[in-house]
């Protein structure tokens, strides 16, 4: 079977300047993480359906990241195209990349206004903190919430 494991997944281009032109590495590095890596039915709610992973922001290598290179997405995605915000890290830019934790993960608490549902988490570090800013989607039951 020739098929990819599924889902959305992380891949890496380089360019000598922000306006290109971007290559994408020889050798068959791409993508760096599959999608369904990051697969997790205890969160791909409501339903079972794992989209894989959007990548949503990449820290470099400095002391703030114990020196690693940290990629903040949204995995696993389920079938409303939200999940958990999660952090993977790697020695390389290429990898191999590694869970290290779920930094933002509402479970389904009807008591926030964002009701555990997020969706395009950025993260940056800026004055010793990191700081995210998020999309989170209403639902039926917090539609009112105000706090």
């Amino acid at each position: 079977d020739d098929t990819p494991p599924g889902g959305w997944s992380m891949g890496i281009a380089e360019a000598p300047d922000i306006t290109g032109p971007w290559t994408k590495p020889s050798g068959g590095i791409n993508p760096v993480l599959w999608g369904n890596q990051t697969c997790d039915l205890r969160r791909q709610r409501p339903t079972t359906t794992c989209g894989g992973l959007y990548v949503n922001s990449v820290l470099p290598p400095g002391p703030h990241t114990n020196h690693e290179w940290w990629a903040y997405m949204d995995a696993p995605v389920n079938a409303n195209d939200e999940a958990p915000l999660v952090l993977f890290a790697a020695k390389r830019a290429v990898g191999p990349w590694s869970f290290k934790a779920y930094v933002l993960d509402g479970g389904s608490s009807s008591e926030s206004w964002d009701y555990g549902r997020f969706s395009g988490g950025s993260v940056i570090y800026h004055g010793g903190l990191f700081h995210v800013m998020y999309s989170a989607s209403a639902t039926s039951q917090n539609k009112n919430y105000e706090k």
